[in-house]
């Protein structure tokens, strides 16, 4: 029943608002199902409900009770993020960030898919009894995160300005015009972290130690983020596949077929989700301070100042500053904790065409990492760097939360 309801989770939320309020939605959806699993028999520790335990629930009701509720709530969270952006932008000027929700259908869909999945359950005290713990598990993370200031967030600001000199962020690239509100998710720091509470630890230094090292990712970027260098098939599977804007969903699928290859049982697979998608919506949060932090610009800007005014990227570049990037972070995070659950080699398939095989959580972390500089994004440093604060917040929220009892 977990990965059943990852799987309706992970096709609904299959958007692009933020890095912070995706990873946020789908945090709080895991972390209802497990804590919902651990309510009954407690194999892990829960991180919001904490009533006594329910041997007598069925813990299929109970996840699928605690998943229906927490998405139901985190379509309406999307709708309230669709409606203050529309609020934020200036008169007259059109701004999508890839939203197309549809609040009315989607609910209908999401009850007609409880509705089917429940009424596969057998009747009786323990469905009954595991529908009220899934309820329970559901409300405690909501009221959990209620106050966690993400309501606050500034979807679209005038400051920080754009930078003039060498080395400065400015979002002269997108075509969208939203004449001086051009910067997104500006205060996302200011929301509380799931797990982790000190920063600075996991942060990295975004400046290069030789000049030769920055020219090298320069040109690197240059020559193979653009169009105009033609990628063979299995190439170009791999940089479509990674280099898509919802990279929490990615790595969300990419860690389900791990966790389909090694059968494991319920508890553990809703701690794997749980594990992964805080990790995830903890690293947004850091990701937001440093970004407007440091202000680096974008490959496009430097290689148009600098080399080639006429240079044209090969993907879509996100309308926020270039270091770090939550295409690193995010491999980074899922990447380590999937290697402490998984610590041999593994084998599965991408849903690509041509078949992407890996047998190393290693080798997709390579790609993700190239991905990016294909897609014209980022620079070396950046991913690498990135990766490495991942890796980081991955381990600490693996050793830190969700922990054996």
């Amino acid at each position: 029943m977990v990965i059943t309801c990852n799987e309706e989770a992970a096709e609904i939320f299959n958007i692009h608002t933020n890095p912070g309020h995706d990873t946020r939605r789908m945090a709080i959806i895991h972390i209802a199902m497990h804590d919902a699993l651990n309510s009954i028999i407690q194999q892990y520790h829960r991180y919001a409900f904490q009533a006594i335990l329910n041997p007598d629930a069925s813990a299929d009701a109970a996840v699928l009770e605690a998943a229906y509720r927490t998405i139901y709530w985190a379509i309406e969270d999307v709708i309230k993020y669709q409606d203050k952006l529309i609020a934020e932008s200036l008169p007259g000027v059109e701004y999508s960030p890839g939203i197309k929700f549809d609040e009315i259908q989607c609910k209908r869909n999401i009850l007609s898919w409880y509705t089917a999945q429940m009424g596969g359950i057998a009747d009786g005290a323990a469905k009954s009894n595991g529908k009220i713990v899934g309820q329970q598990s559901a409300n405690a993370i909501i009221v959990k995160r209620s106050n966690d200031k993400s309501d606050t967030v500034d979807i679209l600001s005038k400051i920080p300005k754009d930078g003039t000199k060498d080395g400065e962020f400015r979002a002269d690239y997108y075509s969208t015009p939203i004449a001086e509100k051009n910067k997104l998710i500006v205060n996302f720091d200011k929301v509380t972290n799931f797990v982790i509470n000190s920063r600075p630890p996991f942060r990295q230094n975004p400046d290069y130690a030789k000049q030769s090292e920055w020219e090298k990712d320069l040109n690197e970027v240059k020559d193979l983020g653009t169009p105009d260098h033609v990628l063979g098939g299995l190439l170009n599977a791999k940089v479509e596949f990674w280099s898509n804007l919802k990279p929490h969903i990615v790595w969300n699928n990419f860690a389900k077929q791990i966790i389909q290859a090694n059968t494991l049982d319920t508890w553990t697979t809703a701690r794997v989700f749980a594990l992964i998608h805080t990790a995830m919506a903890d690293g947004a949060i850091l990701l937001f301070e440093d970004i407007y932090k440091f202000m680096k610009w974008r490959p496009v800007t430097a290689i148009r100042l600098l080399l080639d005014p006429d240079w044209n990227y090969r993907k879509p570049i996100p309308r926020v500053p270039e270091y770090p990037t939550s295409f690193g972070i995010f491999g980074g995070a899922v990447g380590q904790l999937l290697e402490n659950v998984f610590p041999g080699p593994i084998s599965i398939n991408l849903p690509t065409i041509p078949i992407i095989n890996y047998t190393s959580i290693a080798d997709a972390l390579n790609d993700n990492k190239l991905a990016t500089m294909y897609a014209g994004r980022n620079f070396r440093k950046t991913m690498e760097d990135s990766e490495k604060q991942g890796r980081l917040i991955g381990n600490y929220i693996y050793e830190n939360e969700f922990l054996g009892v």
